[in-house]
């Protein structure tokens, strides 16, 4: 039984384990792009939709003379508000959505670093097994 002293499997699955890494890493920033997108695609329509709701509501109270009375004043603020609470919450969905892309790469510097020491360990008891081996044979040599 022949036994290879150097078993470049290791550099291998480690080569293999950094790249899978990088490839998460790169997916994640792709995510987050997109997610960049998506979010000011979002921000757009909100800030759309509320332009185009503002002018039949301000006509509409000065067709009937209520241009500046408290009623129209009222109405404004809560439009406002629930203009800044769409706002509010899609930041906040990108946030959270930030936060799974942040965990997830977390997790994935952990299985790296898991892996690496997993190989590092089966190298070392390789060596320990090789040595054992060697110091078999060397009862043979005198």
């Amino acid at each position: 039984m022949a036994t290879d002293f150097y078993d470049t499997s290791y550099e291998i699955q480690a080569a293999n384990a950094r790249r899978n890494r990088a490839l998460r890493a790169l997916g994640g920033q792709q995510r987050a792009a997109d997610l960049g997108l998506s979010t000011s695609a979002a921000l757009r329509d909100i800030n759309r939709q509320y332009a185009q709701g503002l002018e039949p509501r301000v006509s509409g109270f000065g067709r009937r003379g209520l241009g500046r009375s408290g009623l129209f004043q009222r109405t404004m603020k809560d439009y406002a508000t629930a203009q800044q609470r769409a706002v509010g919450d899609i930041y906040a969905r990108q946030q959270s959505e930030l936060a799974g892309i942040d965990l997830e790469q977390q997790q994935a510097d952990l299985e790296l670093r898991d892996a690496l020491d997993r190989l590092a360990l089966q190298k070392q008891q390789q060596i320990i097994s090789d040595a054992a081996k060697l110091a078999d044979f060397t009862g043979f040599l005198g």
